[in-house]
């Protein structure tokens, strides 16, 4: 049990210690040349308004040009205006106030400082407060300014004796009658043999005074608890301890004992747990315990709670099923939270917990460090996520499923884990928007330390390469794709945090498009025959080779001899600057052989001719006659270009000698040209 005489001072508010002990640190000058005033006497009830002066004498030889004045133990006194010349911590309380004024040798100067008692302060009691002056020049100014009117420092008349110290106190005696009302608070858990379950008594404080314990005298709470039977102790709350004979209130049961002695505020956001951990050794339907706040004992107790009805509650293992009908009084069961104690979390997680109700769970709630942070209603999911803060980030953050029931009763559980909420990172080379083609190897620099692991997915969204360890690389076979493709990188640290990195890459596996090759297939060419190609690639065309030469310009061309009769093949490679090639070939049919061509019918040379005459001839060649003409005097003057040819000559249309010939052209060009014949008209 606690020793009520030695515990240590929870405020300064109530502080009755030493002046030494509340000392600022010494310097050479701290003791002159400044002399603080006596204690002051103050009176106030709880809320109101009091006058503090606060009093000093300049005892050295020498004037100062200027003075600070710093609080101690002014925790929960206030000031109604925010004085310019003074600063203000967080919560709004004054911390210390500078004033601008010289202090001449021998004089005695006061500031009248207004403040405002607790609203919640208990009466009647007793509260003091420290006041330090130092010279301006000392002062290391911290908080933050007001914004009101400035607080004047006055002449004041010179004390009767003067002190050596720059230290002065203020106590104030809260007067009227004000005091608090102790709520106890029970729990209703569930729990198989062998299983550790936490119960949490608490008690709150109703008010409307808060309660401080001042270090000597009697606490503000002795809370007695008796543990449910069939259970075995696991661990206690640090305030609490096997009760005492003394403290007892029952002989047949295990009780602990709870000392409050420390600063209970009022209001249910202040209530204090008291947490057990209880392993269960046998499973009694309806095991009861109780909560006690300051019970009857032979023991010192707070003696001035309001209200006694509240001072007891039930603590209930394993309770009954809730009747057909009746009351629903029993809370809802959180068996798991489908995590394990020192888990790595990362920024978020599906979870799957498990609940249960003797009617059923309505409504479920995740919290991180007692903030909800996510919240389900019925029809409940299966799973629930969890996300943290960042915060939270290297820290041991509490876990906590809390389920309700349709009564409103609520049952949880919580988990601490080890949270990681930082995505890791990496650079993949090559970069989205980069040309690639083949078996491309990818890698990853300046990878975060935590990687564990970095997936690629491939165009269809499946992973197809994954690298768990330096170097960070992977290989994709790029092969039977072309065009835009889009690729995606997942980096995955321990925690499972992810980072994306990923975009569109410009998959060239194709070998250049040969838009035109001359001549056409299977041309009929006689001899030489010049071949032309046009070709377009994404990535750039790096070399052309034709049969028997390598161009170098575009468009390209060149000239083959070619001696053979027939077909002959002419191949174009173009290859592209990521060494894809495109071969496109063309068959061309040489043909340097003239047709042949004789008469089938024709006057005899020299014959006389008069009347119009019929020209017969025959013409053949392996790749076709092209066609066949008649000449008079050397000009063409008709043609055929259908076997049988046949021509009609009409003599009169010319001299009286002239001359007669035939020519016939083959598909290649070849010709063939007969003797000439000579006729008179």
């Amino acid at each position: 049990m606690h020793n009520t005489t030695a515990r240590r001072v929870f405020t300064a508010l109530a502080a009755l210690t030493l002046p030494l002990a509340l000392a600022a640190p010494a310097r050479a000058d701290d003791f002159l040349p400044l002399s603080a005033g006596p204690t002051v006497q103050a009176t106030a009830t709880p809320g109101a308004i009091f006058t503090a002066p606060l009093s000093l004498t300049n005892t050295g030889r020498s004037s100062i040009d200027g003075v600070a004045v710093s609080f101690f133990g002014i925790d929960g006194f206030a000031t109604d205006s925010r004085y310019k010349n003074c600063t203000y911590d967080i919560l709004g309380q004054l911390e210390a106030c500078v004033f601008d004024r010289t202090l001449e040798s021998g004089r005695s100067y006061r500031v009248d400082l207004p403040l405002r008692a607790p609203a919640d302060a208990y009466a009647p009691s007793a509260m003091m407060s420290q006041f330090t002056w130092e010279k301006k020049a000392y002062h290391r100014p911290y908080g933050t300014p007001g914004d009101g009117a400035v607080l004047p420092l006055l002449d004041d008349a010179p004390p009767a004796k003067t002190g050596v110290y720059p230290w002065q106190f203020v106590d104030v005696s809260i007067t009227g009658r004000q005091s608090a009302d102790l709520v106890a608070s029970g729990g209703k858990v569930y729990g198989a043999v062998g299983d550790v379950v936490q119960l949490k008594p608490a008690v709150r404080n109703d008010g409307p005074a808060t309660l401080k314990w001042i270090g000597t005298g009697v606490p503000h709470g002795l809370v007695v608890v008796t543990i449910p039977p069939g259970t075995s102790v696991q661990s206690a709350s640090p305030e609490c301890a096997p009760a005492t004979e003394a403290q007892r209130t029952r002989t047949d049961a295990v009780q602990y004992a709870c000392v409050l002695d420390g600063y209970l505020k009022l209001g249910k956001e202040y209530a204090l747990s008291l947490p057990f951990k209880l392993r269960v050794d046998e499973v009694i339907q309806d095991a009861a315990g109780l909560v006690e706040v300051n019970p009857a004992c032979t023991c010192e107790r707070f003696a001035d709670d309001l209200d006694k009805s509240n001072d007891t509650a039930p603590l209930i293992l394993n309770p009954a099923p809730t009747a057909p009908g009746g009351k629903d009084t029993n809370p809802p069961a959180v068996t798991a939270t489908g995590l394990t104690e020192g888990q790595l979390l990362g920024w978020y997680r599906d979870i799957t917990p498990s609940w249960s109700d003797d009617v059923a769970v309505t409504k479920v709630e995740v919290l991180v460090n007692g903030a909800v942070t996510a919240t389900y209603q019925s029809p409940l999911p299966r799973e629930v996520r969890v996300e943290l803060p960042t915060s939270v980030h290297e820290q041991e953050p509490r876990i906590t499923i809390r389920a309700f029931d349709a009564a409103g009763n609520i049952g949880e559980k919580s988990t601490r884990v080890r949270a990681d909420v930082l995505r890791p990172d990496a650079t993949l080379t090559p970069a989205p928007g980069s040309l690639i083609h083949g078996v491309v190897t990818f890698r990853a620099t300046n990878v975060s330390s935590d990687t564990a692991r970095i997936e690629m997915r491939g165009p269809g969204g499946t992973v197809v390469a994954r690298s768990t360890a330096a170097p960070w690389t992977m290989t994709w076979d790029s092969r039977g794709f072309n065009g835009d493709q889009s690729l995606a990188f997942h980096v995955f640290d321990h925690a499972d945090n992810g980072s994306y990195e990923g975009g569109v890459y410009h998959v060239d596996n194709a070998g250049p498009a040969i838009s035109s090759v001359t001549p056409g297939n299977r041309a009929l060419v006689r001899g030489s025959v010049r071949t032309t190609a046009k070709a377009s690639d994404p990535s750039g065309i790096q070399a052309v080779r034709v049969t028997g030469a390598r161009a170098t310009s575009s468009p390209w061309a060149w000239t083959l001899a070619l001696k053979a009769q027939g077909d002959h093949t002419i191949e174009w490679v173009v290859t592209d600057k990521l060494g894809n090639t495109t071969v496109a070939r063309r068959v061309v049919v040489n043909d340097t052989v003239a047709p042949t061509l004789k008469l089938t019918r024709a006057p005899k040379n020299n014959a006389k001719l008069t009347r119009n005459t019929t020209i017969g001839a025959a013409a053949s060649d392996r790749n076709g006659v092209a066609k066949v003409q008649l000449l008079v005097n050397g000009k063409v003057v008709a043609t055929d270009t259908k076997a049988g040819y046949s021509f009609t000559l009409n003599p009169k249309k010319y001299g009286k000698k002239f001359t007669v010939q035939l020519r016939a052209y083959d598909r290649a060009g070849n010709v063939s040209t007969l003797a000439k014949r000579t006729y008179r008209r």
